[in-house]
């Protein structure tokens, strides 16, 4: 039904079946890393096929350039709502999938340096000289008899 030839470069089922490839391999992507990247591309496809489908259902947009014209004024088909309701669940998940990616994205590594670095505490810039200073009030304690000569 979808790959009958219309004038058009590209039929209706080369173009869906196109579009499923990129969504599996978007997928497998997401699973071996969901970087913000993949799901900004993962947004963008599932967007495109929500957007397609709602579209060409209410508007007959025609022919765009290499596209068939897709014009379906109807909801009867089979499987017609079940794909625009996955495709718009798909569309919801994988934008709250970026949402999640970007806000727990980590901060160059320089930050992460600069942020230990705040955290330690400072060395002295002026050494301290606290065992003279001992030194001279344990031996003025401890000798009581050398403070009296210095007084005399």
């Amino acid at each position: 039904m979808y790959d009958i030839g219309t004038g058009a470069a590209i039929t209706q089922g080369s173009l869906f079946r196109a579009q499923a490839s990129i969504a599996v391999v978007i997928a497998i992507a997401l699973l071996l890393r969901p970087h913000w990247i993949v799901w900004t591309i993962a947004v963008l496809v599932a967007t495109s096929a929500a957007t397609a489908v709602y579209l060409y259902t209410s508007v007959d947009v025609g022919r765009l350039g290499p596209l068939p014209d897709m014009y379906d004024p109807t909801w009867a088909l089979p499987g017609k709502r079940a794909s625009a309701l996955a495709e718009t669940v798909a569309t919801g998940l994988s934008t709250a999938g970026l949402v999640v990616a970007l806000c727990t994205r980590r901060t160059p590594a320089v930050k992460d340096d600069e942020h230990e670095q705040q955290h330690v505490s400072p060395t002295p810039t002026k050494p301290v000289h606290r065992a003279t200073d001992l030194s001279l009030k344990t031996t003025k304690s401890i000798r009581p008899d050398l403070q009296l000569e210095t007084a005399k």
